[in-house]
């Protein structure tokens, strides 16, 4: 074993370390931004489906980003939420 076999083993090495940080930097936001898209998809079928059984008895959340997150986030609780600042306002 000679001196360039344990340069190749220090160049693998040094690279899977290099690879290994910039996937730790590279995933945690694309993590981070597909939990936010799930919370937009999941708010905006809760607020469809609130306007289009809560119309029947004149309830109305309207659809803009802070109801759908809230309702996002917070599921159930938070779109009863929503329902009861709308009954208050």
């Amino acid at each position: 074993m000679g001196l360039e076999f344990m340069q190749v083993v220090f160049g693998i090495g040094l690279l899977l370390v290099i690879v290994a940080m910039i996937n730790k930097f590279v995933a945690r936001p694309v993590k981070i931004v597909f939990r936010f898209g799930y919370s937009l998809l999941f708010g905006m079928i809760l607020v469809w489906a609130f306007n289009y059984l809560g119309g029947a008895f004149g309830m109305y959340i309207p659809a803009n980003i802070v109801t759908i997150l809230t309702a996002g986030i917070l599921g159930i609780p938070g779109l009863g939420l929503m329902v009861v600042l709308q009954l208050l306002i």
